[in-house]
């Protein structure tokens, strides 16, 4: 049987695609950095079939001169090509990356533009020197390596948030200790025994997911540790996404585990749901810059050898993810919880006006934390626990930084009185001078995102159904018609009726056909529901001295030690290798240099087969001549 001893072995075998992939898994040359041979070997790892097709349709798309690409999506890839890349010495990137996007979409005008793809496209524009080859590489991972429907437009939500209760779920029993890190311990009125809150820990291992998944590590990791992923990622495919992840968690378990509990301790003196989301999103910062460095041989060792790592199967996890997926209750829950309490405080549109007036005094456009407690403790007499609450029902999306019109309408419409006196509220805040039918739409668009932060049912198929109706009003609409055009025409109903759910205590939740919020928005999982009137933790000192010493505990390590309840880590003096001395955005053709053969990256095999594939060049140009069998 024919082993590979190198990977000029495997670049040179003549067997079949799938034959010569199941010898390189079965192989030690996996464990091994291909270095110089990177692009020859990431060439090697595509179907060779589909790779010439992808360049047919290249060739096709790239002469074509009508680009086929709804405005909107242009202009959403635009922008998020500006935001990603604008600050880089390369100021060609953005128009690079937005050009192959932009021939990808043309290409599979059934995946929508999702935030993320742009920084896979960059790294391989980086990577590969010629356009062809990054876009037959970005086509392979787009098309091949993420699941079938991970970026489909009518399945992509439900799709990717399956994959990120996967990860939370393997998390959860590979690495208890977070999990229980980030559980609030609730005593609910009227109720002796104790019960468990899981949202935090579900919240927080999921946008860590999101970020690694949807940029593919690129982000949040140095060049050289990312190509040593892809190399890995491109043999075995998506299966080894949540293991690197897991591989990543586990080497900094400790670490993460003791910010979160300093974190928690300068937010609030108390352990709640609300306190324990804001620590557990502000440690994953500090996990992500611990992580930047890692020792990437050594995780990736274990991802393939460690039977915890080599046994683990994402199918065993579909069932779960798919049953929680269905479920809706955090959201309205968490309205519901957050609308009660306000309704106890006697909470009305004086008190929105006095917030906004004292946050819009400071010229705020986007709110953070901070600003919204100051402005609270000002103009209201809600408790600290409140103001959290308040906040992390509003930041829906955890990005910590709410803007002021969106903060105004949730307000709004966590009032407890009439829903179009809730939207005449609004409407008072920001008046518009005149409305017209896109002003309307995203006002629509908020209230949707309020209800439900990853629905765009409304902002994307809207508008065509609008058009009949909107002939009916006079244009411009005056502002005050707004409360009367949502109330009135039928096709808003679904909204209003869900709305409407949020100040009832029914446990039947009104079928959404439109905006389908019932698969979206589930953050508490099947062990650990939201209980209502549980508002704020009431653990004792107890409790607290013997958590904290378990917590103390955990964060002790042989690099470490623990100095007045603070948790000390030596610095590592990391050697510089291949683009670690770069910014972890600037992948540009520039990056390609210390990977296409610098002094250090000499050669050191017999290179004869190779220099037929290169010919003249050096940037790992995929070859199409008949002479070269990769083809």
């Amino acid at each position: 049987m024919t082993k590979f001893i190198s990977w000029n072995d495997f670049i040179n075998y003549s067997g079949s695609y799938y034959e010569k992939l199941h010898l390189l898994k079965s192989s030690q040359l996996v464990l091994t950095n291909p270095s110089s041979f990177r692009h020859i070997v990431w060439v090697s790892l595509i179907d060779p079939s589909f790779a010439s097709s992808v360049l047919t349709e290249y060739k096709i798309i790239k002469s074509s001169r009508d680009l086929q690409i709804p405005e909107k999506t242009l202009e959403q890839v635009h922008l998020s090509c500006i935001g990603s890349f604008e600050s880089l010495k390369d100021k060609t990137l953005g128009k690079k990356v937005e050009k192959l996007l932009c021939y990808f979409l043309m290409k599979r005008k059934d995946i929508q533009f999702t935030g993320g793809m742009q920084f896979i496209a960059s790294f391989l524009l980086g990577i590969f020197c010629n356009e062809a080859d990054a876009f037959v590489m970005f086509c392979h991972f787009i098309e091949n390596i993420y699941p079938s429907n991970f970026w489909i437009q009518t399945e992509s939500k439900l799709a990717f948030r399956i994959e990120l209760e996967i990860f939370t779920m393997s998390v959860e029993k590979y690495c208890p200790k977070i999990a229980k890190c980030l559980t609030a311990v609730f005593k609910p009125r009227d109720k002796n025994e104790r019960q468990f809150d899981c949202t935090p820990f579900e919240i927080v291992i999921r946008k860590i997911a999101e970020k690694w998944y949807l940029r593919c590590f690129t982000q949040s990791f140095m060049p050289n540790v990312v190509m040593r992923m892809w190399d890995i990622i491109l043999i075995y495919g998506f299966e080894c996404f949540p293991k690197i992840a897991l591989a990543i968690l586990s080497e900094y378990e400790s670490e993460f585990i003791h910010s979160i509990k300093v974190e928690t301790r300068r937010i609030s003196q108390e352990i709640s749901v609300d306190s324990l989301i804001i620590s557990g999103i502000r440690s994953i910062k500090k996990l992500f810059e611990l992580s930047k460095h890692p020792k990437i041989e050594s995780i990736l060792s274990r991802v393939l050898k460690k039977p915890i790592f080599t046994q683990f199967k994402r199918e065993d996890f579909f069932s779960d993810a798919e049953r929680v997926q269905k479920k809706n209750s955090y959201r309205l829950i968490r309205l519901r919880q957050t609308r009660n309490i306000l309704q106890n405080l006697y909470f009305t549109a004086e008190t929105i006006k006095k917030i906004y007036t004292d946050l819009d005094s400071q010229g705020l456009d986007f709110i953070n934390l901070e600003n919204f407690s100051n402005a609270c403790l000002r103009c209201t007499s809600w408790t600290h626990n409140t103001i959290l609450n308040v906040f992390n029902s509003i930041d829906e999306n955890r990005n910590e930084s709410i803007q002021i019109n969106f903060l105004g309408l949730s307000l709004s419409l966590l009032l407890p009185i009439d829903i179009k006196q809730r939207l005449n509220v609004y409407v008072e805040l920001f008046p518009p001078q005149e409305l017209t039918k896109v002003d309307f739409l995203s006002i629509i668009s908020r209230i949707e995102e309020f209800l439900d932060p990853y629905s765009e049912t409304f902002s994307k198929y809207l508008e065509v159904s609008l058009d009949n109706s909107w002939n009916e009003f006079p244009n411009p609409v005056l502002t005050t018609s707004i409360p009367q055009l949502l109330i009135s025409m039928i096709i808003f109903n679904p909204l209003i009726d869900y709305l409407k759910t949020i100040d009832s205590n029914d446990e039947i939740i009104p079928e959404l056909r439109i905006a389908d919020i019932s698969l979206s928005g589930s953050y508490s999982n099947i062990h650990s529901p939201l209980y209502q009137g549980s508002e704020k933790s009431e653990i004792n000192d107890e409790d607290m001295a013997e958590l904290e010493k378990k917590i103390t505990e955990v964060c002790r390590s042989e690099n470490g030690e623990v100095v007045g309840n603070e948790y000390v880590v030596p610095k590592v003096e990391s050697k510089k290798s291949e683009g670690s001395s770069m910014n972890e955005n600037e992948i540009s053709t520039k990056f390609s240099d210390p990977i296409h053969g610098g002094e250090e990256n000499k050669f050191n095999v017999d290179l004869s087969y190779m220099g037929k594939v290169l010919k003249n060049r050096t940037c790992g140009r995929l070859c199409t001549n008949n002479t070269c069998k990769l083809f």
